[in-house]
Order: C-alpha cells, then sequence, then structure tokens
C-alpha cells in the first residue's frame, strides 16, 4: 500500500561515465516522479549533493561505485536515508546475488537494497529489493521492479522513528526467574527454525539471528538485543524496556547491548493485551494469522499503526507484510501446537512440493514404496487406492507403474486440492485413523508413501483395522518409512535449491528421540517470474514404530506381515488373506 504524501524528494547519484546501469536510475526517477514525488538526478559531486539535501529524505545510489560518497553525505545529513543499489556479477547464482546483496546493505549501512541480478537469456533485467530484516520482493523486468521499489520505498523512509534513551547498569535482579525462563525457551525455539541467522560473512554480527522473543516482567518488557543470538543466549542477548515516554523516547536497561528494533512495539503489544505474556516474532508467516495491509518499518510509530487493530482485535497471530509474524502466547507452551496447526500440510499446499524439492523423486529413481509394487503381481484390472496422497506426486507414480484404476485419498483438502489440480479428476477425503468415505472390500492395493510415520502409536491397531476392512481378499497394503534413525542423530542444516527462476532456501532441523521425531523447516521461495517471496515454517511430528511394533499391530488385525529394506528406507508388504472375511470388523468396531 502506498503512503501519500510522506516522501518528497529523493536524490539519485549516477556514476560519472559510461554506467552500464544508467537505464535502472531513470526508470526508477520516472516511477518516482509518477508516484508524486520529486526525484532528482546527481553527479557524484559531495558539494553538489550536499546542497541538494534541503528537503530531501533518502539518497540512492550504487553502493560499489558511489558508496563512499553517500557515506560522506549521510555524516552530513543523518536525516537521511540510504538507499543502495548492487549489481552482482556475472555468472553469480541467484542464492550467491541475494547473499552479496544483503551483505552490501549491511556494509553500507542502508535502509533497503536493490540487486540487480546478472542477465541471462531468458531472464534478463531480474531484479530484487531487500530490507534491512531481510524481507524480499521479486521482479523479473525493469518496470516490475522500479515499481516494486519505489512502494517499498515510500513505506521504509520519511516515518518517525522512536529515540532510544540506554542506560548501560545491566538487568535488574529482580527479573532473574524471568530472565532464566525466558533464555530457557529462546534456546528451544531457536531449534525450530523459526530464527534465520544474519548473514554470516560480516564480523559485526557473529551467531546473530533475526526475530525477537518479548516477555511481560513486573517491571517491564524482556526483550532479546538487536543482532541476538538465540541458540545459545546469555544476559548480554536481553535488554529491558521500562518505559515508553510520551514523546516516544524507548527507555532501555541492558548490560552493554542495544534494544532490538521491534522493541517498542512488543511492550505496546504487551500494554494493550493483559492476558498475553510472550511475543514471538519470527520471519515466516502463519496462514492462520490476521495479515495486516499496510507496510511500515521496524523501530517506528508506524509499526504500532499497522498492527493496532489487529492487536486490539484479540488476534494471537499477526502477519507484517516484508516482514514476518508476531505470536502472541498467553503461555509460552502454546506456540509448538499452534505452529503445528499452521502446517503447510493443512495450509498453503500448493507451495509443499517447492518446500520440500530436495525430497522429490525422480522417475528413473522410483522409491523403495515403487520398487516393491513393480516386483509384484497385481490383478490385471486392479483397484488401487493411494492414501495420505498429498500434492498428487506418489499418485502419478503409481500410474507411472502401467497402474490404470488408481483412486486417491488426503485427510487435508488443502493438500487434496493440489492433487486433485494435478491429476485432472476428484479425490476422496480420507486419513488412516478415519477411513469411514471409503467403502469395505474395495481395494486390491492400498498404498503409503512415507506418510505412516505421523500415525501416533495409541491409533496404530485401530489403522490396521481400517486397512483390513477395505481390502479385499488377498488384498495388499503397502507402505514405507524410514529405517530407526539413533537418538540424537540429525542436527541442523542448510540446503540451497534452484530451479528456473526460483531459489529454495531451507533451513531444516531435526530433533529425535528414540520415539519420534520433531521435524521443523523454514523455508523461502523466491520466484522470480511470479514476483512472490514466501517465507513458509512447516512444524511436523512423526513416530518411529518399531517393525515388530508394528507386526503385532497388523497380526492382531488378522493381516500377515513382510518387510524388505531398501538401504536407509524400509518397504511394508501387508496382506489380506484370501479367506480373510470374517477377520473383518464391522464399521462401528472400526470406528
Amino acid at each position: 500500500m502506498r503512503k501519500v504524501g510522506v516522501m518528497s524528494k529523493l536524490l539519485f547519484i549516477l556514476p560519472s561515465g559510461d554506467y552500464c546501469h544508467s537505464a535502472v536510475f531513470h526508470r526508477l526517477t520516472k516511477e518516482a516522479l509518477a508516484s508524486g514525488m520529486e526525484a532528482e538526478i546527481l553527479a557524484e559531486d559531495v558539494g553538489a549533493i550536499t546542497e541538494a539535501c534541503e528537503g530531501a529524505q533518502a539518497l540512492i545510489g550504487d553502493v560499489v561505485t558511489s558508496g563512499h560518497i553517500m557515506q560522506q553525505v549521510k555524516a552530513a545529513h543523518p536525516h537521511l536515508a540510504v538507499i543502495g543499489i548492487y549489481a552482482s556479477e556475472q555468472g553469480a547464482s541467484i542464492n550467491e546475488a541475494i547473499d552479496d546483496t544483503y551483505s552490501n546493505l549491511l556494509k553500507y549501512r542502508c535502509t533497503m537494497m536493490l540487486g540487480l541480478l546478472p542477465s541471462e537469456e531468458a531472464s534478463a533485467n531480474r531484479s530484487l529489493v531487500i530490507t534491512g530484516e531481510r524481507g524480499i520482493k521479486p521482479s523479473n523486468g525493469l518496470d516490475e521492479g522500479a515499481k516494486s521499489f519505489i512502494d517499498l520505498l515510500r513505506s521504509r523512509v520519511g516515518n518517525r522513528h522512536h529515540r532510544t534513551e540506554l542506560t548501560l547498569n545491566g538487568l535488574p535482579d529482580c527479573i532473574s526467574g524471568d530472565l532464566a525462563e525466558t533464555i530457557r525457551y529462546t534456546e528451544v525455539w531457536a531449534k525450530w527454525s523459526l530464527f534465520p541467522k544474519y548473514e554470516s560473512r560480516d564480523p559485526r554480527y557473529p551467531g546473530a539471528e533475526f526475530g525477537f522473543i518479548a516477555k511481560r516482567t513486573n517491571v517491564g518488557t524482556l526483550i532479546t538485543a538487536r543482532a541476538s543470538n538465540k541458540e545459545r543466549p546469555g544476559v548480554d542477548d536481553f535488554t529491558l524496556i521500562t518505559d515508553i515516554g510520551d514523546d516516544g523516547t524507548v527507555h532501555v536497561r541492558s548490560s552493554k547491548r542495544k534494544a532490538s528494533l521491534n522493541a517498542p512495539l512488543a511492550h505496546r503489544i504487551l500494554q494493550e493485551r493483559p492476558e498475553i505474556n510472550y511475543v514471538v516474532h519470527s520471519h515466516v508467516f502463519l496462514p492462520e494469522g490476521v495479515t495486516v495491509p499496510d507496510l511500515s518499518t521496524p523501530g517506528t510509530f508506524d509499526d504500532w499503526k499497522a498492527v493496532a487493530q489487529a492487536v486490539h482485535g484479540g488476534a494471537r497471530i499477526v502477519n507484517q507484510p516484508h516482514h514476518g509474524t508476531l505470536i502472541l502466547l498467553r503461555d509460552p507452551e502454546e506456540l509448538l501446537p499452534l505452529l503445528k496447526e499452521n502446517s503447510l500440510y493443512r495450509h498453503n499446499s500448493d507451495l509443499y512440493d517447492l518446500a520440500y524439492a530436495r525430497f522429490q523423486s525422480a522417475p528413473d529413481k522410483p522409491t523403495s514404496l515403487e520398487r516393491a509394487i513393480g516386483n509384484m503381481t497385481l490383478p490385471n484390472q486392479a483397484k488401487v487406492l493411494d492414501l495420505c496422497c498429498g500434492t498428487g506426486a506418489s499418485t502419478l507414480a503409481l500410474q507411472n507403474l502401467g497402474l490404470k484404476d488408481v483412486d486417491f485419498a488426503d485427510g487435508s483438502p488443502s493438500m487434496l486440492a493440489v492433487a486433485e489440480r494435478r491429476l485432472g479428476r476428484r479425490g476422496k477425503v480420507a486419513e488412516l485413523e478415519d477411513l469411514g468415505n471409503i467403502p469395505a472390500r474395495t481395494y486390491d492395493l492400498v498404498t503409503v508413501r512415507q506418510a505412516f510415520a505421523y500415525v501416533e502409536p495409541e491409533n496404530l491397531d485401530k489403522v490396521a483395522r481400517n486397512i483390513a476392512c477395505i481390502l479385499k481378499p488377498s488384498g495388499r497394503f503397502v507402505f514405507n518409512s524410514f529405517a530407526q534413525i539413533p537418538s540424537g542423530a540429525a542436527k541442523a542444516r542448510d540446503i540451497e535449491t534452484e530451479l528456473d527462476n526460483i531459489l529454495i532456501r531451507t533451513r531444516e532441523d531435526n530433533r529425535i528421540t528414540d520415539d519420534d521425531v520433531l521435524h521443523t523447516q523454514r523455508t523461502e521461495i523466491i520466484d522470480f517470474d511470479k514476483g512472490r517471496w514466501d517465507a513458509v515454517l512447516d512444524v511436523n511430528q512423526f513416530y518411529q514404530h518399531a517393525p515388530d511394533r508394528l507386526r503385532e499391530a497388523f497380526l492382531r488385525a488378522g493381516l500377515s506381515f513382510d518387510m524388505q529394506q531398501y538401504g536407509n528406507s524400509i518397504c511394508y508388504v501387508i496382506v489380506k488373506p484370501q479367506h480373510g472375511d470374517h477377520i473383518i470388523w464391522s464399521d462401528a468396531a472400526v470406528e
């Protein structure tokens, strides 16, 4: 949303000589003028630029060629916002271009940066706007990029910032209990992929992560410091907001660090919502939240104005465009269930295949499940059900094996809708624990690819009976799962995948015990063709079912049990006896 009347004048510094990106400067100037602002292009002359600064709000230039001049002018005119332009080197990948752009934003202390990506035949004039908190707006084409840049610039410059009064006498002893609790939860939540890291190559920010955690105390708001380390937090990573004066001055106590730029917002939320005790801010967007329409800048008065209506309306999740999500908690134990409710399985399922692109099997590399089915002899007109079909990739793989009559079902309407679009026909709403929509004794083959691990241990017997009910005599149930993973074996890892004009960046973490795995991942999807930046969090818990426990459950349901191991994957083959109708439970029993 554009802000009218906030900005009046922009100054563009155009390098002298044959500057190869001069067309970009002229297009940005044209867009600024069209939006009602003044815009002036100046040569690299400190005196002339300084003279022109009267009434200007922002100084825009190529940081490589003009960064030193911009810093000189900024020193003389602190009110000016420095907006950078950075052109990546030819041959740089999308990932390298983003990292280089953000690294230069930090180096030159820019409010935001326009990154020009290397031109290729199929992707000329790709650009991205990146903010100080690393929000991203990708564009494919100069016109689209210029509009995105000016629109976002209007929300970032010319706003009234809170002034901070910092007292470096440490945190008071009376909040030692609050501090200990907050440190404990911060360490846990940092393992859930909630807080992306700063640009690691910048030595000024070792171990720093985006986002914040704020807690109510009797003497103010305890909040993580600016550029705080959340994986290994200490006292120095926290500050205390004792008050915000009528003039907007933020009074802060700490041992040596500044408060998060979001400190005024967190403090105000806790003042306005007395039932809330924690506020967590993560650079993701949660679909069940209230998304506010206005863009805002952290640390400004507009930041509160943008979210006030949602906060006063009782929202527990507030999404801020180009920034992230505010999560309001009465009790810290509420966070995990809330994140699970916002998983990709339930919402935003159109992004699921991109978020998990690294696991998508190629046709020439079948999974253990497809390999096992390919070795089976099935009836000529076998009736097949792909349960837990997700986005339909597993159903498509079954069809590619030559199976003709394949139904598909999933418990998530969001996932099922993606599968239906992919396969061009209707599916069924059903899940392993509830097969009430599936007729009894219908299928020769029922499959589940990887999803059986989500069955809770106490539901194994019920699921086994459900499967026995829908299989024909001699029918088979085939599912696969990872082999047992040792407790504590997996740690956090970063994965980057580049597709055509799309960059996928994932931070994955697995908390593993002998019984279950808590899998979390934050995924950025930067799509230049669609001009979209999505930052999604997926939190799932799945179980390490011991083969003996599975065997017992299926035998109790009257089914035979076999298993085959393929590397780190186990494929289970469950068969209903040819004359096994007498062991089928009634529908009431299955329920």
